[in-house]
C-alpha cells in the first residue's frame, strides 16, 4: 500500500488503508480479534484529549467495531502491555515488533517514550484512572444515543435541534452539538469553538443569528434551535416549468395538489427570484411585502432571498413555499380547469420525518 511522504498526515492514511484491507480480508459474519492492550487504550485517550476530542473520541479504542461484512473484536483492552509481554514469553509465543514504533516523528510514540513515563513517575496508577475516565465518556455517548436528539425539521427542510434559553451552561448544548455533529459523520469543530458558539446561541438578543463556520455548511441559532445547512442555499427550481409538473432538485420536490383556485394544469410557467422590496397581491387583495410573508411563515431568514415567485405570463401566481398568490391575470379562474396549486417538499422533512419548527 502506498501511503505518501508526508508525515503529519501518514497516520491517519495508514489507519485508512489498514481498515480497508480488514474490509476486503474479513468475510459475512467473520471476526478479527486484534491484541489492542490498555496501554493502547490509555495512549489513545491521552492523544484525543490534547487534539481536543469530545466524548466520542475520549471514550477511546471501542472493544468492537463493525466491518462492511463482518467486525473487529479486541478482548485485551482491560490487560497492560507488560503482563502480556511476560505472558507471550512464558508461553513462549512469538510476536512481532514494528520498528515505526519507535519513530519520535509520530505523536503516539512520543508520548508512549517520552510522555507517559513521566506521568507514571508521579502518578503510577494513571492507566486505571484513565481507562475508567474513558469508560465514563462511553457511558455519557451511550446515553445521547439512547436519550435521542430530537431532531427538529425547519419549514425548509434544514435540521436542527432546539436548546433552552433558561439554562445557563452552554457545556451542556456544546456536548449536544459536538455529538449531533460526530453522529452525522461531520467534522467536528475545536471544543472551545463549540462551546462560544453555544454561549452565543443561548445568550443572544431575539435578533441576532450567532453562526458557526463548518467549511461548506453552517450552523446557525433561530429562534431557540440550532440548524445546520448549506453555506450558500438554493432552491434551484427551472426558469421554465409547467403546472403539474413535479420537479425534483437537490434539496426538495416541486409537487402540485388539486386548488378551486389553481392553476390550470399544463399551463407554461416561469420562475424568478423577487426583487429588493418587491411586494405581491395575497388572497384578499391586500399587497404584501414578500420578505414579511416569509417571516410570517417562519421561513428561515438563510432562505428568504432565495425563494422563487412563480409566474403566468410576467404575473406572479404563487411563491414558495407560501403557496397561491392573487393573480393580477383577470380571467384566470375562468381559465381554471383542473386548477393546481404548488407545494414545496423539501427533502429532509421526508427522510427524517421530523415535525416542522414553528
Amino acid at each position: 500500500m502506498t501511503l505518501g511522504d508526508e508525515s503529519s498526515a501518514i497516520e491517519v492514511r495508514a489507519r485508512e488503508a489498514r481498515y480497508r484491507a480488514f474490509d476486503d480480508a474479513v468475510g459475512q459474519g467473520e471476526a478479527l480479534f486484534q491484541a489492542h492492550h490498555l496501554d493502547d487504550q490509555v495512549e489513545t485517550v491521552l492523544y484525543r484529549l490534547l487534539r481536543g476530542s469530545g466524548p466520542r473520541g475520549l471514550r477511546g479504542i471501542p472493544a468492537e467495531r463493525s466491518l462492511t461484512r463482518g467486525k473487529v473484536v479486541r478482548p485485551l483492552l482491560d490487560i497492560g502491555r507488560l503482563e502480556l509481554l511476560n505472558f507471550c514469553r512464558d508461553a513462549r509465543l512469538s510476536f512481532v515488533q514494528d520498528p515505526s514504533n519507535d519513530d519520535f516523528r509520530f505523536d503516539r510514540n512520543y508520548l508512549r517514550h517520552a510522555v507517559l513515563p513521566v506521568i507514571e513517575q508521579r502518578w503510577p496508577g494513571y492507566r486505571a484512572t484513565l481507562s475508567r475516565a474513558a469508560a465514563t465518556q462511553n457511558l455519557m455517548v451511550t446515553w445521547l444515543e439512547e436519550e435521542g436528539l430530537h431532531i427538529e425539521v425547519g419549514l425548509m427542510g434544514d435540521p436542527g435541534i432546539s436548546f433552552d434559553r433558561t439554562d445557563s451552561d452552554p457545556q451542556r448544548l456544546a456536548t449536544r452539538l459536538h455529538h449531533w455533529l460526530a453522529t452525522e459523520g461531520l467534522s467536528v469543530p475545536d471544543q472551545r469553538r463549540l462551546v462560544e458558539f453555544a454561549r452565543q446561541a443561548m445568550f443572544a438578543r431575539a435578533d441576532r443569528q450567532p453562526r458557526l463556520a463548518l467549511g461548506p455548511t453552517v450552523l446557525e441559532s433561530w429562534r431557540g434551535v440550532i440548524y445546520w445547512h448549506a453555506s450558500s442555499v438554493d432552491i434551484a427550481l427551472p426558469r421554465q416549468l409547467v403546472a403539474g409538473q413535479i420537479v425534483k432538485t437537490p434539496v426538495g420536490r416541486l409537487e402540485w395538489r388539486s386548488d378551486p383556485l389553481g392553476i390550470p394544469a399544463g399551463t407554461r410557467l416561469s420562475t424568478r427570484l423577487p426583487g429588493p422590496g418587491e411586494r405581491v397581491r395575497v388572497p384578499g387583495g391586500r399587497r404584501r411585502s414578500i420578505r414579511k410573508l416569509l417571516q410570517e411563515r417562519a421561513v428561515p431568514p438563510w432562505w428568504r432571498d432565495q425563494l422563487p415567485l412563480i409566474e403566468w405570463e410576467g404575473n406572479p401566481v404563487a411563491l414558495l413555499p407560501v403557496g397561491l398568490l392573487s393573480s393580477a391575470k383577470p380571467d384566470i379562474e375562468a381559465l381554471s380547469t383542473d386548477p393546481l396549486a404548488p407545494v414545496w417538499v423539501p427533502d429532509s422533512m421526508r427522510q427524517l420525518g421530523g415535525r416542522v419548527v414553528d
